[in-house]
């Protein structure tokens, strides 16, 4: 009877492999994501139909092995990648089996240094890489090779820190770091399945190096002006698409300074965008360089924005502009607590707190929060936090440099705690 009764399972086995083609049965992989370290976009992105397009392409054609997207502070950068990002997700990514992101945004200054070790040391275990090896230039050899034996997505994102600066026309573009100089030497050189997406305020130098068909480069422009009026339509101000074009002719379609204005009118003047006449003018104040040609319109409308913040919103972002990244829960902290410019911030209760942060994201002055988990640490716009970084060290001198020492005595103090850890006295 057990005989039989295998004879009939192998026998109905049979039946369903005949009814059921293999194609219908194939597993598809799920990839494995990782994009938290990536930028927050200050709003969702509105048109970009042709770059979008363009990223897609790249990333299918088995020839194209990067593309970069260079632009301007401002112009919308991280929006695409993000509206890209969320496209691709829906195709599983088109194969790609891992997913990474990293961002090196900081304020796009070139005086402070950051280099790639952290990147490093993320990316590496996230390719399931457990030997990591001490040397910077082994491992952007090492992870050169796992992105040529894997089917891999990296994003590389706000790479100008690491570049640089475009006034030394001799090194202009040129990355400053050397292990990702490296990576990007030894990936040129490495066919795979991979695909890299670079973002940056200015060129990247290395790529001179690389076959045209090998690697797509967007150059993104400021917003088409009906673009800019459907950004601020979507941001919730009324009028006519003329009248609202006609903002986006004045503010050059910048995009941040779009978004800035769109929540200021929103917030303020019920979406009246009549009340966009109040903006104050271009000064040499603002810069007026090339280089900062279209950010300066957001400066003027963070002018006007100055104007209308409370004391302890004001001053939390003038706190957040020491920085040239997030502020993390610990440093906001010690900040609050010793910090002289901080008085106004030490009072306020928990539900004031939140208060604060939900008026500051409402106005595209405080990016949101990853996940719906306590929030970990606060961030903003490099153009905003610079702005109000600056106006702390133009109006309060004092405060300035008294809250700096606070910082530096607590990272003096994480590192002695750091050593003491490691060599413990006997």
């Amino acid at each position: 009877m057990q005989d039989v009764r295998a004879g009939q399972d192998i026998h109905l086995h049979h039946e369903e492999h005949h009814h059921y083609p293999a194609e219908q049965t194939k597993i598809e992989i799920i990839p494995d994501v990782d994009i938290g370290h990536l930028a927050n976009p200050t709003t969702a992105l509105i048109g970009r139909i042709t770059e979008l397009a363009q990223l897609t392409e790249a990333i299918k054609n088995p020839n194209k092995r990067l593309a970069i997207i260079v632009a301007a502070g401002g112009i919308g950068k991280s929006a695409l990648t993000d509206e890209w990002l969320q496209q691709i997700a829906q195709e599983n990514y088109y194969g790609k089996a891992r997913v990474f992101g990293w961002s090196f945004y900081s304020q796009g200054s070139h005086s402070t240094f950051t280099n790639s070790q952290p990147f490093f040391s993320a990316v590496l275990p996230f390719l399931s890489i457990t030997e990591i090896p001490k040397d910077e230039i082994e491992k952007a050899r090492l992870l050169a090779m796992c992105l040529q034996q894997q089917p891999c997505l990296l994003i590389l994102d706000g790479l100008e820190p690491l570049q640089y600066a475009e006034n030394l026309q001799a090194m202009s573009g040129e990355l400053q770091d050397s292990a990702l100089k490296e990576f990007i030497a030894c990936f040129r050189r490495a066919a795979g399945k991979s695909f890299v997406l670079i973002s940056s305020r200015q060129p990247l130098v290395e790529l001179k190096k690389w076959q045209p068909e090998h690697y797509l480069s967007l150059d993104l422009k400021t917003l088409p002006h009906q673009d800019g009026a459907d950004l601020l339509h979507a941001l919730g101000v009324t009028g006519k698409s003329a009248e609202r074009q006609a903002i986006s002719q004045d503010l050059n379609g910048h995009a941040l300074s779009l978004v800035l204005m769109g929540h200021l009118l929103s917030e303020h003047h019920q979406g009246d965008c009549r009340y966009a006449n109040e903006l104050p003018p271009l000064t040499s104040a603002h810069g007026d360089s090339d280089a900062e040609k279209d950010s300066r319109h957001a400066l003027r409308v963070l002018d006007y924005y100055d104007s209308l913040q409370d004391a302890a919103s004001r001053c939390f972002l003038q706190l957040l502009g020491l920085f040239d990244r997030p502020m993390n829960a610990a440093e906001k902290v010690v900040l609050i607590a010793n910090a002289n410019h901080a008085e106004p911030l030490r009072s306020l209760t928990a539900i004031q707190w939140q208060a604060v942060e939900q008026r500051l994201e409402k106005s595209g002055l405080l990016l949101g929060k990853k996940g719906t988990f306590e929030r970990l640490e606060w961030d903003t716009h490099p153009i905003i936090r610079a702005y109000f970084g600056e106006k702390l060290k133009e109006n309060y001198p004092e405060n300035f440099k008294q809250a700096h020492f606070v910082f530096l005595i607590f990272i003096k103090n994480c590192l002695k705690k750091s050593l003491e850890n490691i060599f413990p006295n006997p």
